[in-house]
Protein backbone atom coordinates (compact mmCIF):
# COMPACT_ATOMS: atom_id res chain seq x y z
CA UNK A 1 0.00 0.00 0.00
CA UNK A 2 1.07 3.78 -0.43
CA UNK A 3 0.53 4.82 2.93
CA UNK A 4 -0.68 3.39 6.15
CA UNK A 5 -1.25 5.07 9.69
CA UNK A 6 0.62 3.71 12.19
CA UNK A 7 0.34 3.71 16.06
CA UNK A 8 2.90 4.94 17.87
CA UNK A 9 1.76 4.83 20.99
CA UNK A 10 -1.56 3.43 21.84
CA UNK A 11 -4.24 4.49 24.27
CA UNK A 12 -1.74 4.56 27.34
CA UNK A 13 -3.77 5.28 30.40
CA UNK A 14 -2.32 7.90 32.81
CA UNK A 15 -2.63 8.00 36.37
CA UNK A 16 0.28 10.90 36.67
CA UNK A 17 1.89 13.70 34.83
CA UNK A 18 3.83 11.75 31.96
CA UNK A 19 6.88 12.82 29.51
CA UNK A 20 6.39 10.11 26.44
CA UNK A 21 9.54 9.70 24.83
CA UNK A 22 9.25 7.61 21.07
CA UNK A 23 12.12 6.85 18.89
CA UNK A 24 11.37 7.47 15.12
CA UNK A 25 14.70 6.45 14.04
CA UNK A 26 13.88 3.76 10.79
CA UNK A 27 10.46 4.75 10.33
CA UNK A 28 9.69 6.19 6.40
CA UNK A 29 8.67 9.48 5.71
CA UNK A 30 6.29 10.84 7.76
CA UNK A 31 3.24 13.25 6.59
CA UNK A 32 1.93 14.12 9.88
CA UNK A 33 1.70 13.06 13.68
CA UNK A 34 -1.46 13.18 15.59
CA UNK A 35 -1.37 13.11 19.40
CA UNK A 36 -4.33 12.43 21.15
CA UNK A 37 -5.31 13.23 25.12
CA UNK A 38 -8.24 11.77 26.91
CA UNK A 39 -9.01 13.11 30.38
CA UNK A 40 -11.15 11.86 33.23
CA UNK A 41 -12.89 14.45 35.14
CA UNK A 42 -13.85 13.52 39.00
CA UNK A 43 -16.24 16.45 39.95
CA UNK A 44 -18.42 19.14 38.00
CA UNK A 45 -16.03 22.28 37.91
CA UNK A 46 -14.22 23.23 35.36
CA UNK A 47 -10.57 24.31 36.25
CA UNK A 48 -9.51 24.67 32.57
CA UNK A 49 -9.67 23.73 29.03
CA UNK A 50 -8.40 20.62 28.42
CA UNK A 51 -6.19 21.50 25.49
CA UNK A 52 -3.88 22.45 29.40
CA UNK A 53 -3.19 18.58 29.80
CA UNK A 54 -0.76 18.81 26.83
CA UNK A 55 2.08 20.85 27.99
CA UNK A 56 4.58 20.11 25.36
CA UNK A 57 4.79 18.08 21.70
CA UNK A 58 8.52 18.35 20.52
CA UNK A 59 9.78 16.63 17.49
CA UNK A 60 13.68 16.78 18.06
CA UNK A 61 17.28 15.16 16.87
CA UNK A 62 19.30 15.89 19.73
CA UNK A 63 19.60 19.69 20.28
CA UNK A 64 18.30 20.24 16.92
CA UNK A 65 14.43 21.86 17.42
CA UNK A 66 11.63 20.87 14.69
CA UNK A 67 8.27 21.26 16.52
CA UNK A 68 8.34 22.78 20.08
CA UNK A 69 4.28 23.85 20.70
CA UNK A 70 2.39 23.69 23.52
CA UNK A 71 -1.20 21.96 23.28
CA UNK A 72 -2.87 25.27 22.68
CA UNK A 73 -0.91 26.12 20.29
CA UNK A 74 -0.79 22.78 18.64
CA UNK A 75 -4.58 23.54 17.63
CA UNK A 76 -3.94 26.80 16.88
CA UNK A 77 -1.55 25.64 14.03
CA UNK A 78 -4.27 22.75 13.28
CA UNK A 79 -6.92 25.40 12.52
CA UNK A 80 -4.91 27.70 10.49
CA UNK A 81 -2.94 25.62 8.46
CA UNK A 82 -5.25 22.87 7.68
CA UNK A 83 -8.51 25.57 7.69
CA UNK A 84 -10.84 23.47 9.34
CA UNK A 85 -11.08 22.71 13.49
CA UNK A 86 -9.65 20.01 14.90
CA UNK A 87 -11.64 17.29 16.39
CA UNK A 88 -12.09 17.04 20.22
CA UNK A 89 -14.49 17.46 23.09
CA UNK A 90 -14.33 19.65 26.15
CA UNK A 91 -16.75 17.36 28.63
CA UNK A 92 -16.73 19.40 32.27
CA UNK A 93 -19.63 16.42 33.53
CA UNK A 94 -18.04 14.15 36.40
CA UNK A 95 -16.07 10.97 35.85
CA UNK A 96 -16.67 11.62 32.24
CA UNK A 97 -13.91 12.03 29.41
CA UNK A 98 -12.37 15.29 27.54
CA UNK A 99 -10.59 14.65 24.24
CA UNK A 100 -8.44 16.87 22.28
CA UNK A 101 -6.34 15.67 19.55
CA UNK A 102 -3.92 17.79 17.23
CA UNK A 103 -2.30 17.28 14.32
CA UNK A 104 1.41 18.07 13.35
CA UNK A 105 1.85 18.85 9.82
CA UNK A 106 5.14 18.19 7.79
CA UNK A 107 3.68 19.10 4.47
CA UNK A 108 1.17 21.41 3.04
CA UNK A 109 -1.90 19.09 3.19
CA UNK A 110 -1.95 15.54 4.05
CA UNK A 111 0.41 13.01 1.74
CA UNK A 112 2.26 15.81 0.23
CA UNK A 113 5.21 14.55 -1.60
CA UNK A 114 7.17 17.32 -1.90
CA UNK A 115 6.89 18.01 1.96
CA UNK A 116 7.59 15.18 4.45
CA UNK A 117 9.41 14.19 7.60
CA UNK A 118 12.27 11.60 6.39
CA UNK A 119 13.82 10.07 9.22
CA UNK A 120 16.19 8.69 7.27
CA UNK A 121 17.61 12.17 6.99
CA UNK A 122 17.96 12.23 10.24
CA UNK A 123 20.52 10.72 13.58
CA UNK A 124 18.17 10.17 16.41
CA UNK A 125 14.66 11.56 15.76
CA UNK A 126 12.23 11.47 18.33
CA UNK A 127 8.71 12.63 19.25
CA UNK A 128 8.28 14.28 23.32
CA UNK A 129 4.96 14.66 24.58
CA UNK A 130 4.47 15.92 27.98
CA UNK A 131 1.30 15.86 29.57
CA UNK A 132 -0.30 17.59 32.74
CA UNK A 133 -3.29 15.06 34.72
CA UNK A 134 -4.97 17.93 36.00
CA UNK A 135 -4.35 20.86 34.12
CA UNK A 136 -7.48 20.79 32.21
CA UNK A 137 -10.95 19.75 32.55
CA UNK A 138 -12.32 19.04 35.69
CA UNK A 139 -10.19 17.91 38.23
CA UNK A 140 -9.17 14.80 35.71
CA UNK A 141 -7.59 12.01 37.91
CA UNK A 142 -6.77 10.01 35.16
CA UNK A 143 -5.53 10.39 31.83
CA UNK A 144 -4.94 7.89 28.20
CA UNK A 145 -2.23 8.94 25.78
CA UNK A 146 -2.20 8.01 21.91
CA UNK A 147 0.50 9.09 19.17
CA UNK A 148 0.28 7.92 15.42
CA UNK A 149 2.24 9.23 12.28
CA UNK A 150 0.35 9.08 8.59
CA UNK A 151 2.95 7.82 6.72
CA UNK A 152 4.53 6.69 3.44
CA UNK A 153 4.73 3.31 2.81
CA UNK A 154 5.42 1.31 -0.64
CA UNK A 155 5.22 4.90 -2.34
CA UNK A 156 8.44 5.94 -2.50
CA UNK A 157 8.76 9.91 -2.48
CA UNK A 158 12.38 11.83 -2.59
CA UNK A 159 11.01 15.33 -0.28
CA UNK A 160 12.72 18.51 -0.86
CA UNK A 161 12.45 19.27 3.18
CA UNK A 162 9.84 19.61 5.63
CA UNK A 163 7.91 22.01 7.39
CA UNK A 164 8.76 23.60 11.15
CA UNK A 165 6.86 24.57 13.86
CA UNK A 166 8.03 25.89 16.65
CA UNK A 167 7.58 29.03 19.23
CA UNK A 168 9.56 31.58 18.41
CA UNK A 169 9.61 34.42 21.47
CA UNK A 170 6.96 34.84 24.71
CA UNK A 171 6.95 38.62 26.23
CA UNK A 172 4.92 40.67 29.20
CA UNK A 173 2.13 42.59 27.55
CA UNK A 174 1.96 46.55 28.69
CA UNK A 175 -1.01 48.69 28.35
CA UNK A 176 -1.02 50.54 25.11
CA UNK A 177 2.67 49.11 25.09
CA UNK A 178 4.37 48.56 21.79
CA UNK A 179 6.83 44.76 21.61
CA UNK A 180 9.22 44.82 19.04
CA UNK A 181 10.20 40.86 18.05
CA UNK A 182 12.91 40.32 15.67
CA UNK A 183 11.77 37.87 13.17
CA UNK A 184 14.32 35.50 11.73
CA UNK A 185 15.90 35.87 8.14
CA UNK A 186 17.47 32.89 7.82
CA UNK A 187 14.81 30.52 6.55
CA UNK A 188 11.47 30.86 4.26
CA UNK A 189 8.45 31.58 6.48
CA UNK A 190 5.01 30.07 5.58
CA UNK A 191 3.31 31.66 8.27
CA UNK A 192 3.65 33.58 11.65
CA UNK A 193 1.28 33.31 14.51
CA UNK A 194 0.61 35.67 17.16
CA UNK A 195 -0.93 34.26 20.74
CA UNK A 196 -2.89 36.59 23.49
CA UNK A 197 -3.98 33.61 25.68
CA UNK A 198 -5.49 34.62 28.99
CA UNK A 199 -8.96 33.57 30.14
CA UNK A 200 -11.40 36.54 31.16
CA UNK A 201 -9.54 38.98 29.09
CA UNK A 202 -10.70 40.32 25.35
CA UNK A 203 -7.80 38.98 22.80
CA UNK A 204 -7.89 42.66 21.26
CA UNK A 205 -6.35 43.61 25.47
CA UNK A 206 -3.70 41.53 24.54
CA UNK A 207 -3.52 42.32 21.14
CA UNK A 208 -5.24 45.25 19.33
CA UNK A 209 -3.05 46.03 16.35
CA UNK A 210 0.21 43.90 14.56
CA UNK A 211 2.62 45.02 12.18
CA UNK A 212 4.97 43.21 10.19
CA UNK A 213 8.04 45.18 8.30
CA UNK A 214 11.13 44.66 6.54
CA UNK A 215 14.37 46.71 6.65
CA UNK A 216 13.03 49.46 8.50
CA UNK A 217 9.89 49.81 7.20
CA UNK A 218 11.64 49.57 3.23
CA UNK A 219 8.08 47.04 2.87
CA UNK A 220 5.63 46.71 5.08
CA UNK A 221 3.51 43.31 5.13
CA UNK A 222 0.85 44.45 7.19
CA UNK A 223 0.03 47.35 9.74
CA UNK A 224 -3.60 46.69 11.01
CA UNK A 225 -6.02 46.29 13.95
CA UNK A 226 -6.12 42.78 15.50
CA UNK A 227 -9.91 42.41 13.81
CA UNK A 228 -9.11 43.34 10.58
CA UNK A 229 -6.60 41.15 10.55
CA UNK A 230 -9.19 38.60 11.25
CA UNK A 231 -11.19 39.38 8.80
CA UNK A 232 -8.90 40.29 5.92
CA UNK A 233 -5.59 38.29 6.07
CA UNK A 234 -7.67 35.13 5.97
CA UNK A 235 -10.85 35.45 4.14
CA UNK A 236 -10.81 31.15 3.48
CA UNK A 237 -10.74 30.36 7.12
CA UNK A 238 -13.92 29.29 8.21
CA UNK A 239 -14.93 29.67 11.44
CA UNK A 240 -13.84 27.81 14.63
CA UNK A 241 -16.48 25.27 15.86
CA UNK A 242 -16.36 23.83 19.65
CA UNK A 243 -18.79 22.73 21.80
CA UNK A 244 -18.96 21.62 25.74
CA UNK A 245 -20.65 19.21 27.78
CA UNK A 246 -20.99 20.27 31.49
CA UNK A 247 -23.36 20.43 34.35
CA UNK A 248 -25.13 24.39 35.07
CA UNK A 249 -25.98 25.05 38.64
CA UNK A 250 -27.86 28.13 40.04
CA UNK A 251 -24.82 30.20 40.97
CA UNK A 252 -22.83 31.17 38.21
CA UNK A 253 -19.99 28.30 36.59
CA UNK A 254 -17.16 29.17 34.27
CA UNK A 255 -16.75 27.10 31.47
CA UNK A 256 -13.37 27.10 29.07
CA UNK A 257 -13.73 27.06 25.36
CA UNK A 258 -11.83 27.20 22.70
CA UNK A 259 -12.73 30.64 20.66
CA UNK A 260 -11.18 33.61 21.62
CA UNK A 261 -12.89 36.33 19.40
CA UNK A 262 -16.67 37.24 18.28
CA UNK A 263 -17.91 33.43 19.90
CA UNK A 264 -21.33 32.67 20.00
CA UNK A 265 -22.59 29.31 22.28
CA UNK A 266 -26.13 27.72 21.79
CA UNK A 267 -27.33 25.85 24.57
CA UNK A 268 -29.84 22.85 25.16
CA UNK A 269 -30.41 20.46 27.93
CA UNK A 270 -29.41 16.58 28.12
CA UNK A 271 -31.37 15.69 30.57
CA UNK A 272 -35.63 14.96 30.81
CA UNK A 273 -35.69 18.38 32.92
CA UNK A 274 -37.63 21.41 32.25
CA UNK A 275 -34.72 23.60 33.81
CA UNK A 276 -33.23 26.63 31.80
CA UNK A 277 -29.86 26.88 31.20
CA UNK A 278 -28.51 30.22 29.68
CA UNK A 279 -24.62 31.52 29.39
CA UNK A 280 -23.27 34.67 28.53
CA UNK A 281 -19.35 35.07 26.69
CA UNK A 282 -16.86 36.18 29.42
CA UNK A 283 -14.16 36.67 27.09
CA UNK A 284 -11.03 35.34 26.68
CA UNK A 285 -12.09 31.25 26.04
CA UNK A 286 -14.50 31.36 28.25
CA UNK A 287 -18.87 31.35 28.69
CA UNK A 288 -20.31 32.00 32.32
CA UNK A 289 -23.34 29.17 32.58
CA UNK A 290 -26.54 29.66 34.63
CA UNK A 291 -29.24 26.95 35.22
CA UNK A 292 -32.13 27.22 37.60
CA UNK A 293 -32.25 23.80 39.50
CA UNK A 294 -29.20 22.13 37.92
CA UNK A 295 -29.19 20.46 35.07
CA UNK A 296 -26.70 18.82 32.28
CA UNK A 297 -26.47 20.67 28.93
CA UNK A 298 -24.61 20.58 25.44
CA UNK A 299 -23.17 23.77 23.99
CA UNK A 300 -22.26 24.92 20.57
CA UNK A 301 -19.71 27.50 19.88
CA UNK A 302 -17.93 28.83 17.04
CA UNK A 303 -15.94 31.86 16.80
CA UNK A 304 -12.28 33.12 15.66
CA UNK A 305 -8.98 32.91 17.14
CA UNK A 306 -8.67 29.25 18.42
CA UNK A 307 -6.91 30.05 21.58
CA UNK A 308 -6.17 33.40 21.74
CA UNK A 309 -4.57 32.62 18.15
CA UNK A 310 -3.84 34.77 14.71
CA UNK A 311 -2.35 33.43 11.62
CA UNK A 312 -0.86 35.34 9.23
CA UNK A 313 0.72 33.26 6.18
CA UNK A 314 2.52 35.05 4.01
CA UNK A 315 1.85 34.05 0.54
CA UNK A 316 0.27 30.95 -1.01
CA UNK A 317 -0.11 28.44 1.48
CA UNK A 318 -0.24 25.81 -1.13
CA UNK A 319 2.55 27.32 -3.15
CA UNK A 320 6.05 26.53 -1.60
CA UNK A 321 7.64 28.85 -3.99
CA UNK A 322 5.70 31.65 -2.74
CA UNK A 323 6.31 31.87 0.71
CA UNK A 324 8.28 34.57 2.01
CA UNK A 325 11.99 34.07 1.19
CA UNK A 326 13.72 36.31 3.57
CA UNK A 327 17.18 36.20 1.90
CA UNK A 328 17.51 39.59 0.27
CA UNK A 329 16.57 41.45 3.68
CA UNK A 330 18.93 42.40 6.44
CA UNK A 331 15.68 42.57 9.25
CA UNK A 332 12.05 41.53 9.46
CA UNK A 333 10.40 42.95 12.50
CA UNK A 334 7.04 41.81 14.40
CA UNK A 335 5.20 44.98 16.30
CA UNK A 336 2.54 44.47 18.59
CA UNK A 337 0.66 46.81 20.15
CA UNK A 338 -2.02 46.00 23.36
CA UNK A 339 -4.72 47.44 23.91
CA UNK A 340 -5.37 49.86 27.22
CA UNK A 341 -6.76 47.18 29.73
CA UNK A 342 -4.24 44.13 28.69
CA UNK A 343 -3.88 41.15 31.43
CA UNK A 344 -0.22 42.21 32.17
CA UNK A 345 0.03 38.91 34.15
CA UNK A 346 -0.78 36.77 30.88
CA UNK A 347 2.10 35.92 28.29
CA UNK A 348 2.12 36.38 24.70
CA UNK A 349 3.48 34.42 22.31
CA UNK A 350 5.03 34.02 18.83
CA UNK A 351 4.72 31.09 17.00
CA UNK A 352 6.77 30.66 13.55
CA UNK A 353 6.31 28.00 10.76
CA UNK A 354 8.96 27.20 8.32
CA UNK A 355 10.15 25.96 5.30
CA UNK A 356 13.74 23.82 6.32
CA UNK A 357 15.20 22.12 3.26
CA UNK A 358 16.67 18.91 3.14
Amino acid sequence: MNHRQVSLVDNRALVADNVEIYNLRGMDPVSELLVTYRAQNSNNTPTDHPAECIRRIMVVDGSEVIVDLTGREAVGLCYHHYKTSNWGTNNYINTSWSTIEVRIPFGRWLWDQELALDPARFKNLQIIVDTDLNGGGSACTAGRLEIMANMFDQKKINPRGYLRAREHYRYLPLANGRHVIDLPVDKVIKMVMFQGNVAGTQLIQQISRIKIAEDNDKHIFCDNDMTELLRTMSPDLPLFEDSIRGTGMAAAVTFFITCFHEDKTIFQNIQNLMWNVWGIPANGGTVTVWANGGSDFDAICDGRAPHGIIGIEFGDPWDIDDWYNPASAKELKAILTSGAAPNVAGVNRCILQQLMHY
